[in-house]
């Protein structure tokens, strides 16, 4: 779960009154996309590639 480290960083922001700008920064969320596609995309490759290797 690599979204997991993120959870305590966007509480704590948003409790020191920065929370809009942690929630509505688009890198944040690009981020957060790439991280998502990433995982969706290497796991199944990793699975197929040790299956072709082994």
């Amino acid at each position: 779960m690599p979204h997991a480290p993120h959870i305590p960083q966007a509480m704590a922001s948003s409790r020191s009154g920065h929370g809009d700008r942690w929630k509505y920064n688009p890198n944040v969320s690009f981020s957060r996309l790439v991280h998502f596609l990433y995982s969706f995309f290497v796991f199944p490759a990793a699975i197929f590639v040790l299956e072709v290797v082994g």
